[in-house]
């Protein structure tokens, strides 16, 4: 079953299991969908298809977007561009200031699908698929390749020849069998 909030004429959609979690990022007119709503209501969508169609996107994801959709927006607002329709050198030229400034390939390429996810499409091809965009974020990857989420691993043949030299479980105490259980649980 869904349910509708009437906020200030907008309508939000929410799930029961989600409706106060979930409703802050869509219905206030500041938060970061907002831009999304008003982009799909200018392609003539009604209101509750807008925020039907927002549904498809997590909280967490709208917190994610949130801080870079305002830096977009300063950034438009600085360049004197629609920030709806912005050309393809408007969106390369904001990813190398943020490039400039340090972020990562992953950080980058969140800013780009979050302008992806509010601007028109460019002669008929979404900007985060347009040819120089794909091209721009390889080069990113090449130069700044993410790092690998553990710096560290162990050899879990040493853990394992160590657990089969191990008594019969019979004959462990208490606390080595859990010890025992907590290793195979972790190398599970």
């Amino acid at each position: 079953m869904i349910s509708t909030i009437i906020t200030s004429d907008q309508p939000t959609i929410l799930h029961p299991a989600e409706s106060e979690t979930n409703s802050s990022s869509f219905k206030s007119p500041t938060g970061s969908f907002y831009l999304i709503r008003e982009n799909l209501e200018n392609k003539g969508l009604s209101t509750l298809t807008a925020d039907i169609i927002l549904q498809s996107w997590r909280q967490s994801t709208g917190k994610q977007y949130g801080t870079y959709f305002k830096r977009y927006m300063c950034f438009s607002n600085k360049k004197q561009t629609d920030p709806l329709d912005p050309s393809i050198n408007t969106v390369l030229s904001f990813l190398s200031s943020l490039y400039d400034s340090g972020l990562s390939y992953s950080a980058i390429n969140t800013v780009k699908s979050a302008i992806s996810s509010i601007c028109s499409v460019t002669s008929g091809i979404d900007i985060g698929k347009h040819k120089l965009v794909t091209r721009y974020m390889r080069g990113i990857f090449n130069a700044r390749p993410s790092l690998p989420k553990y710096t560290e691993t162990w050899d879990v043949n040493i853990v394992l020849d160590y657990l089969k030299s191990l008594p019969a479980n019979e004959e462990l105490t208490l606390l080595q069998l859990s010890q025992k259980a907590s290793i195979i649980a972790y190398a599970a």
